[in-house]
């Protein structure tokens, strides 16, 4: 395989060396193609800074949460955490001993950061003892695996459902 990369390199420069032929002429796309590509291109840059940027992303749908994520959650690690996810969308708990205050559980990603995998499909933001947070997760099976930002600083966060 190397051996093949070599070769084709060392084509592609003999080639370049040579010239190109008189009787090519040169290639232009006409003015409709290179606006519509131009449109495209712009269109593309302005979903990809909508899908990093927006917190929620503009074209994500308002979450209803269903039975796989309402419910108490619960983790331990560097800090005790406990979260409860409510059925209006609503989130309340405690992290450490600090209580979290006007939380609410968003979808963190549209179709288009799901097409191209990036964000976390799910986001619970809110206050906790007057900082604002952010904790982007997924949820697999009965876990909500993710992070907490605590004035930008992350945190694992690992949450099991806790069973009634």
């Amino acid at each position: 395989m190397p051996a093949l990369v070599g070769a084709l390199h060392v084509a592609s420069w003999g080639r370049l060396r040579t010239g190109a032929p008189a009787s090519l002429v040169p290639w232009r796309l006409p003015h409709s193609v290179t606006a519509s590509l131009l449109v495209v291109l712009a269109a593309f840059l302005l979903l990809c800074a909508n899908e990093i940027f927006g917190q929620p992303p503009l074209m994500t749908p308002t979450l209803h949460p269903d039975r796989s994520l309402v419910g108490v959650w619960y983790g331990t690690g560097p800090k005790p955490v406990e979260f409860l996810i409510h059925s209006d969308g609503s989130v309340t708990g405690t992290v450490a001993e600090f209580v979290v205050a006007g939380a609410h559980i968003f979808y963190g990603r549209s179709w288009f950061g799901q097409l191209l995998h990036i964000n976390s499909p799910y986001r619970i933001m809110g206050r906790l003892s007057g900082d604002r947070f952010a904790a982007p997760f997924e949820c697999i099976d009965d876990t909500l695996d993710g992070s907490l930002f605590l004035q930008n600083r992350p945190m694992r966060l690992l949450l099991t459902r806790r069973k009634p």
